[in-house]
């Protein structure tokens, strides 16, 4: 055999090597960005996640008291900010004047409470979204404004561009509703949630396509279960390495992650 001939097999077998290899692998959906090195839902932290090419960036969207939608995960702002109170009873300039980067390190500080459309603004379709909508009051129309978002930056056009999941089936079905393009997911986090997860499933598989689940409460069995039924399965939060290559082999098709690197350590 020509040694040009053998040269391209062997860079043929390469390439299908490392298709495979990418088939193979779980989707690495950064944690409110790249939480375990920047503080959580930043720019700082969205960049990084970015940087590390993440294949998500995931963040949970709350409304102000004057019906901004912001990205933020906890109910109150003590945690992340230096100020105290729950976040549906600031108003977006109330809540822009805070710092929301100094509890994570003293070089974040000045670090701002994002709204949805500055993350949108600033990452457009160059990257996938993971968005979470928190709890939401059945009168709050939150939904109707993140579609609308959505819309408006052209995110629903490319299939797996934006996943939207919450605990919340009312939100779900309101969101299918609203735009039937969207990809939704249906968020569990404790192991009563888990058992009765199929039954449940079976009631939505119309709308819903990912299911969003802790880690602590999964196991092989659930994975298994969930991927015959037809749907993704995405599990959270996984920081160790150990976990995600059991999660990969189990079958599990995403890990939400603090830290977007985490396979680099594979």
């Amino acid at each position: 055999m020509k040694k040009i001939d053998l040269l391209f097999i062997l860079l043929l077998i390469g390439c299908q090597e490392a298709a495979s290899l990418k088939e193979e692998s779980l989707l690495i959906i950064a944690h409110r960005g790249a939480s375990g090195y920047a503080p959580e839902s930043t720019l700082a932290s969205f960049r990084l996640a970015n940087k590390m090419n993440a294949d998500y960036l995931e963040f949970d969207v709350q409304m102000t008291k004057d019906g901004e939608l912001v990205v933020f995960h906890d109910a109150k702002v003590d945690r992340t900010t230096n100020a105290k109170g729950e976040l549906k009873q600031y108003t977006l300039k109330q809540l822009k004047e805070l710092d929301a980067g100094s509890w994570f390190n003293e070089k974040y500080q000045g670090e701002k409470v994002l709204t949805v459309r500055e993350v949108f603004e600033a990452f457009g379709n160059r990257t996938n979204y993971f968005i979470e909508i928190k709890n939401p009051p059945n009168d709050s129309k939150i939904e109707e404004k993140l579609i609308a978002l959505l819309k408006e930056y052209n995110l629903l056009k490319k299939k797996g561009q934006v996943i939207l999941h919450s605990a919340s089936k009312p939100s779900l079905l309101k969101m299918q509703s609203l735009a039937p393009e969207t990809e939704l997911g249906i968020l569990y986090w404790n192991r009563d949630e888990v058992e009765i997860a199929q039954a449940e499933l079976n009631e939505i598989k119309d709308c819903v396509s990912h299911v969003v689940v802790n880690q602590h409460v999964l196991t092989k069995a659930d994975i298994q279960k969930v991927k015959e039924a037809g749907f993704s399965v995405h599990v959270y939060t996984v920081n160790d390495v150990e976990m995600a290559e059991k999660l990969k082999t189990w079958g599990a098709d995403g890990i939400i992650t603090d830290f977007p690197d985490l396979l680099h350590f594979f």
